[in-house]
């Protein structure tokens, strides 16, 4: 049986812009956010897409809170370098 690679549903579009940059702290979510997204795109998969889709949300926050938490990571080492700097 030979598998048909198709372009993008517009889920797994729409997951793969939103991840675009998130995906750096946690590669392996934002693969299987998008392997999610394939299957809510996948018509044959309509019993599978209710529980896809609460999984998909449940992951789309957690590469939001990796990407906040990386950010605030790294302002918070500039603030302490400053700190230390400005009061020497």
């Amino acid at each position: 049986m030979s598998v048909a690679v198709d372009t993008p549903g517009a889920v797994e579009t729409a997951v793969g812009a939103e991840i675009d940059g998130l995906g750096d702290a946690r590669p392996g979510i934002a693969q299987t956010a998008l392997a999610l997204a394939r299957l809510m795109d996948d018509p044959k998969s309509r019993n599978q897409q209710p529980a896809a889709a609460k999984v998909l949300v449940v992951l789309l926050d957690k590469l939001r809170t990796a990407a906040v938490q990386g950010r605030r990571g790294r302002l918070a080492a500039v603030r302490t370098l400053t700190e230390k700097g400005g009061g020497a």
